[in-house]
């Protein structure tokens, strides 16, 4: 005989029920029965809990269950069942045990996680040619990591590559005119089921712009010569 599990939260079918299927703390699924000859008052079994079929069930050809799964371990979650055939003396007529996932928690990322190196200019300042490398530490449960670097001239979607444990993402600081303190970089991190985290680096300084400075800004003085000319004992203040 054959009975099937249906779970009706697995939206996007992958065989794992993630934070957001599972908003309710309710594993919602149907357990169909249909064409295997079940009778009103025969009783199935689920998770320890007795369901006895009456006349709607056995037109359905499925019961639905909810089982409550609010603070139960990600991973792989088993439910027992077992139909008996009570209508006629209460015989088995078929057990299993049907297992899907769990995946509960999602991904975490705190400013803590996040730190920028790279630094070159005069009191730990970004300035034009300094590469910012963005390393992010304990991104729990991450199966990708995307850092927006826009604030520096960057990408707003970098994908992080993963090198000993650590997510790092670069980007060469090129010339131009900011001058900020509080430059930061926005990091997402998605787990294997689509759900994601985000948070912000500190505050950093970020100085791309070249100093400028031209001939009108430059006098010079104290010339006592003839016609403006510099002679021997003069002090030329520029």
């Amino acid at each position: 005989m054959t009975f099937t599990f249906n779970f009706l939260e697995d939206s996007n079918g992958d065989g794992t029920h993630n934070i957001v299927e599972l908003s309710d703390g309710l594993l919602d699924f149907r357990f169909d029965f249909l064409g295997e000859g079940l009778a009103v008052g025969d009783r199935i079994r689920i998770d320890g809990t007795d369901y006895v079929l009456d006349a709607t069930d056995i037109g359905n050809g499925f019961i639905d269950v909810s089982i409550n799964v609010s603070g139960e371990p990600d991973g792989d979650f088993n439910i027992d069942w077992e139909v008996f055939q009570d209508s006629v003396g209460g015989a088995s007529l078929g057990s299993g045990t049907e297992t899907t996932m769990l995946d509960a928690t999602a991904p975490t990322v705190a400013a803590a996680d996040i730190s920028l190196s790279g630094a070159s200019g005069t009191g730990g300042a970004f300035i034009a040619g300094d590469t910012v490398t963005v390393m992010v530490t304990a991104a729990a449960d991450a199966a990708s990591v995307e850092v927006d670097l826009s604030e520096f001239g960057g990408s707003a979607t970098a994908a992080a590559t993963l090198m000993g444990g650590v997510w790092i993402a670069t980007h060469t600081i090129a010339a131009g005119a900011t001058d900020v303190t509080d430059a930061s970089v926005d990091v997402i991190v998605t787990d294997d089921t689509g759900q994601m985290a985000m948070a912000s680096s500190a505050d950093a300084t970020l100085d791309n712009e070249a100093p400028a400075i031209a001939t009108g800004d430059i006098s010079l003085s104290g010339a006592s010569g003839t016609g403006g000319a510099f002679i021997a004992g003069d002090t030329v203040t520029v």
